[in-house]
């Protein structure tokens, strides 16, 4: 089963069973019209949804892999990677996601998508090239995002000074 199956197969399900979750990662930067490769699904999951998550995917044939509370590998027809939403700014991130087209999956918004970015560039650094490629590709598709959301995220990191040379590049 390609990506895109394995995306309304889970994103079905998940709706089936109230799961509430939306795409992050390079999935969500394509239904933002951003193209680059990606090999995963990447989803966002509120964290007292973790059970039920574990027994749907289970039922659609993923195996568990990784569980570090954070986040959760599933294998199986394709590689999920879920970030668990623990805290009240992912818990938000979570609510504001809105359905996008072409699949009608709830996906985060612009602002959101820098915020994650920053953080995982933060916490490995080796994904920092891509990761800023990804923030650029997003400031010169939105120039109107709403800059002080992003700036309570980069603050968090004390990456600010950063995101605002990335800006300027733009």
């Amino acid at each position: 089963m390609g990506l895109k199956q394995s995306i309304i197969q889970i994103h079905t399900a998940l709706e089936e069973a109230g799961i509430g979750h939306a795409l992050i990662g390079g999935f969500a930067l394509a239904v933002h019209g951003i193209n680059r490769a990606t090999g995963d699904i990447d989803l966002l999951v509120d964290e007292n949804n973790k059970t039920a998550l574990t027994g749907k995917m289970a039922a659609l044939g993923y195996s568990l892999r990784i569980d570090t509370g954070e986040v959760m590998h599933f294998t199986g027809s394709s590689r999920i990677d879920v970030l668990l939403a623990r805290r009240p700014v992912s818990r938000r991130m979570l609510a504001d996601a809105m359905p996008m087209p072409p699949l009608g999956i709830k996906c985060l918004g612009p602002e959101d998508l820098i915020g994650l970015k920053i953080q995982a560039y933060c916490n490995n650094r080796k994904r920092e090239f891509q990761d800023k490629a990804d923030i650029v590709f997003l400031l010169q598709k939105y120039p109107d995002m709403d800059f002080d959301k992003i700036k309570s995220y980069a603050d968090v990191f004390k990456e600010w000074d950063e995101i605002q040379n990335l800006r300027n590049r733009v």
